[in-house]
């Protein structure tokens, strides 16, 4: 059942992503040029053009992103002992890290650069790094492994980490970290992802 979800989430996005929608919208008009359905065509480019236009000119992308991010408070102030932590992956490239040997990462790194930060300040906490990966054609290439190296090249000791390299989605994340930490009830734990996450995330890791 999970794999039957986890296809049909990736085949759904594929059709509702953005970027796919606008592409789909200019497919369709073409279409219909082709096939003289000329009015109909019309008020499609216009569409798109406002679309275009908008996206192009303010950043629509952050203001809808931006109530979610502010869910939550910036740099909250954490306790003196806490028991674990757990970041989930995102930033990590597997595919191109291993294209080019060398560690490949986007713009949500601050979650492994955070991660570490607070793992040198709670020596004593588990610490816990879930992800595989989301592709559909390369689940050999992982964030796990990705991460790993990075921390080593860093020069973190990484025997402190527990590698969850089996997850492909953020839901996935959830399950597989939380059974790999078996949090008692008495204990604090840190999670670290993106803010908009953790809505969801919460449904899965608060019993």
């Amino acid at each position: 059942m999970d794999n039957l979800f986890f296809w049909i989430s990736k085949l759904v996005w594929l059709l509702v992503s953005p970027d796919n929608l606008l592409l789909f919208l200019i497919l369709s008009a073409t279409v219909l040029i082709y096939l003289g359905k000329y009015l109909i065509a019309r008020y499609i480019l216009i569409c798109l053009s406002t679309l275009l236009i908008l996206i192009t000119l303010f950043p629509i992308g952050e203001w809808l992103l931006y109530p979610l991010e502010t869910r939550f408070q910036t740099n909250p102030t954490l306790t003196n002992k806490i028991d674990g932590i757990i970041v989930l992956s995102g930033s990590e490239n597997a595919y191109m890290t291993h294209l080019w040997n060398q560690v490949e990462v986007g713009n949500t790194v601050e979650r492994d650069l955070n991660f570490m930060r607070l793992a040198y300040k709670y020596p004593a906490a588990k610490l816990i790094f879930s992800g595989g990966t989301g592709s559909l054609t390369r689940q050999e290439f992982k964030s796990a492994d990705v991460a790993k190296r990075l921390f080593e090249e860093l020069n973190f000791d990484v025997s402190r980490v527990v590698f969850e390299r089996e997850s492909r989605n953020t839901y996935e994340n959830a399950i597989f970290s939380y059974k790999k930490a078996q949090p008692k009830k008495y204990e604090k734990w840190i999670l670290i992802t993106t803010a908009w996450h953790m809505p969801g995330l919460s449904v899965c890791f608060v019993k």
